[in-house]
């Protein structure tokens, strides 16, 4: 089951999405995907927080009470969306997704259900930068570092199109906030996960000066201590 998004429309291939034995149910707002359960058999619901008909966290609520659907929380990009999400874990949803997302992300969390987080889908590896999607952590030369859910889905990007160049205009588009897409918010985000990144490892974040950033396959390896 699959909650409309009115921030970011969901545009899922219904072809490609059974071909990976997900068949798609839709729904334009949430109250409706509520009271449709009881007769339907679902394996994971996606709920964005933005969701028209009722609160995402009352919804998550609603679902885990009357069922053992696990629920995936769909983030829009915003901080809201990201607190929302963070509640709706703690109240029972199972794991937070970026949205948009592609047939293939959505695919892997719906066949993976049942499974615990760290496990439902293979982590992302570019040389020493490894991240684990679902459980949303990751790690360099095996460190934990932390990034909030913004600066892994900005990662996850990256390393997704590794090794080529993301210019900070598609950026600015795809990590659009309620103001519209802004370069500048976007190289403050670059800012943020470069400086996280190059204390376990610098350069793997790299610029590529008038068109944009990648994610390097490899990097000096880091310097000993003392």
């Amino acid at each position: 089951m699959v909650i409309a998004c009115p921030s970011r429309p969901l545009r899922f291939s219904a072809p490609v999405l059974l071909r990976a034995g997900v068949e798609v149910v839709s729904y334009s707002e949430g109250l409706s995907a509520v009271l449709s359960m009881s007769g339907q058999s679902l394996s994971a619901i996606l709920a964005p927080t933005d969701m028209e008909g009722v609160d995402v966290l009352r919804f998550v609520e609603a679902v885990t009470t009357r069922s053992n659907v696990p629920v995936i929380v769909g983030l829009t990009g915003t901080d809201e969306s990201h607190e929302a999400g963070y509640r709706a874990l703690e109240g029972g949803a199972r794991a937070l997704l970026g949205l948009p997302c592609a047939d293939h992300q959505l695919a892997t969390l719906a066949r993976s259900v049942g499974l615990p987080p760290v496990d439902w889908s293979p982590p992302l590896v570019v040389g020493p930068l490894v991240l684990h999607r679902a459980a949303y952590e990751v790690t360099v030369d095996s460190i934990p570092i932390h990034f909030t859910p913004r600066e892994i889905q900005f990662l996850e990007h990256l390393m997704m199109e590794a090794p080529r160049v993301v210019a900070v205009e598609d950026l600015a588009e795809l990590f659009a906030g309620a103001d519209g897409p802004r370069p500048s918010a976007a190289r403050k985000l670059v800012a943020r996960v470069r400086r996280k990144l190059n204390a376990a490892r610098p350069g793997l974040l790299m610029t590529v000066h008038g068109v944009g950033y990648r994610i390097a396959a490899a990097s000096p390896a880091p310097r000993p201590k003392g």
